[in-house]
């Protein structure tokens, strides 16, 4: 009863409202039967009430045991004020009587069940049935049948009062409960939101400290890293000697990350100039390593007076190499370098080219020619090689390019055209005869056009040397 025939939160409010409904109907269509069997009223005045009794039974335990309310609603608001509310309102001394105080019982549930459109078309009927009947006593007064006492009339309406205080009690109750549920839950919410809060608040908390954390050791990182750039600066030749040896030159450098895999080499021995252009296993700081390691063995073996060939040179630093980073047999590591390497003698302009891997250009009377390399690496290799010499002539006017591999296999924003040796040989032949300086400014911005909004794929190095 409490939870109007279910348990707490079976039902919502609209449908206990309407089990109320029904239930009070119950007791009205026994009061009314009751009432007029004593009275010995007609006989079709004790029927419809009998019937009504059995109708409305039947409409609370389909709700209850169904859970539904809606159509079963309709329908009794229906049968209520086209038949039981005539029959009853013309038995039981109309407006005399204590039946239209019901009236007001019923516009309440209309209110509190129906909702839209429904809800004004059932308050219609209930208005015009009202006002049909009260306008049917006024002009058949004598269709009405009285109480037959002044006793029966007080006791019929002590009756009705009775049973409408009952109903709006349940009502009211059932608003009450409604109330306090929800009250309840809003209540259960807001502890449950503040216990989230809570644990939001500890762990964002948690997210700020590990965020200063990460930052304080990126910071420390990226000093790290800039502290191994200008280590790795200062160990790179300072270019500006090469103005000693060259009528002009450039140096492309655009290092992928910080610090760069790719370096350059210069150094004088005597009458003989040692360039080189080296790309080393990776880039970043396992390139800047690896790095290092080249530009420390190359000075080395360069002072070595003993040192006769460019070939012999690149051997000593194979051997270096694979000596440093323990690399015994084909299964050890594979870090190294590919290198091109000029021993130019700067009196005769004879110039001996040795490469691993890396080829080198010479643009001589507008014609390109390759220095082939031997296609072995520095370092550990399955199938090694002797590397070899090229020599050549120097003539004035002549450019010399050496270069890594991370400006030709630079990608395309389609991810999938590389810029490719045959452009990039096309391009010098196009630049050659420019300045050396506006030959590095024809070569970045031809990179930047083909690259356009893609990362960079690797270190690029070139250096350009006119004769």
């Amino acid at each position: 009863m409490l939870g109007i025939f279910g348990k707490k939160n079976n039902f919502s409010l609209e449908h206990k409202i309407v089990n109320i409904a029904l239930f009070m109907a119950i007791l009205l269509s026994i009061q009314s039967g009751l009432g007029n069997y004593f009275l010995q009223l007609d006989k079709i005045t004790i029927f419809i009430p009998a019937f009504s009794f059995f109708w409305f039974s039947g409409a609370l335990l389909y709700s209850v045991i169904k859970k539904k309310y809606l159509g079963i609603t309709i329908a009794t608001y229906i049968y209520l004020l086209v038949i039981f509310t005539p029959v009853l309102w013309i038995t039981n001394s109309g407006t005399l009587g204590g039946f239209q105080y019901y009236t007001f019982l019923f516009t309440l549930l209309i209110v509190g069940v129906l909702h839209g459109k429904i809800r004004w078309v059932v308050l219609g009927i209930l208005v015009i049935v009202t006002i049909s009947l009260i306008v049917f006593e006024f002009y058949n007064p004598d269709q009405i049948i009285n109480y037959p006492t002044r006793k029966d009339r007080f006791i019929d309406i002590i009756i009705s009062y009775v049973i409408v205080f009952i109903a709006l009690a349940l009502l009211i109750t059932a608003f009450i409960n409604q109330y306090l549920d929800a009250n309840k839950k809003l209540e259960d919410n807001n502890q449950l939101l503040e216990k989230r809060n809570i644990e939001i608040t500890a762990q964002r908390e948690e997210i700020s400290r590990q965020k200063e954390q990460i930052e304080k050791s990126h910071q420390h990182i990226k000093d790290s890293i800039n502290y191994a750039k200008r280590i790795q600066e200062a160990m790179l030749p300072n270019s500006e000697f090469l103005r000693d040896f060259f009528a002009d030159y450039f140096v492309l450098f655009l290092p992928k990350e910080t610090v760069s895999g790719d370096f350059y080499f210069i150094k004088q021995i005597g009458e003989i100039l040692v360039v080189a252009v080296a790309d080393s296993t990776g880039h970043g700081v396992p390139g800047a390593f690896v790095s290092m390691l080249g530009i420390s063995s190359l000075n080395e073996i360069v002072s070595d007076k003993q040192i006769k060939s460019a070939s012999c040179v690149l051997e000593k630093l194979r051997q270096r190499v694979k000596s440093s980073l323990k690399q015994e047999t084909i299964f050890s590591n594979s870090d190294g370098m590919d290198i091109a390497l000029c021993a130019i003698n700067t009196t005769t302009k004879a110039m001996q080219f040795s490469g691993a891997n890396n080829p080198a250009y010479v643009v001589s009377n507008d014609k390109l020619k390759v220095l082939e390399p031997v296609k072995n690496p520095i370092g550990i290799f399955i199938d090694e090689k002797p590397f070899k010499d090229v020599d050549l002539k120097l003539h004035k006017n002549d450019v010399i390019y050496l270069f890594s591999d991370g400006y030709a296999d630079q990608l395309s924003s389609k991810k999938e055209n590389k810029f490719f040796l045959k452009n990039f040989k096309n391009l010098l032949l196009e630049i050659h005869k420019l300045p050396m300086e506006a030959q590095k400014q024809a070569l970045l911005q031809a990179h930047l056009e083909h690259r356009k909004n893609a990362q960079q794929t690797d270190d690029i190095l070139v250096v350009g040397l006119l004769v």
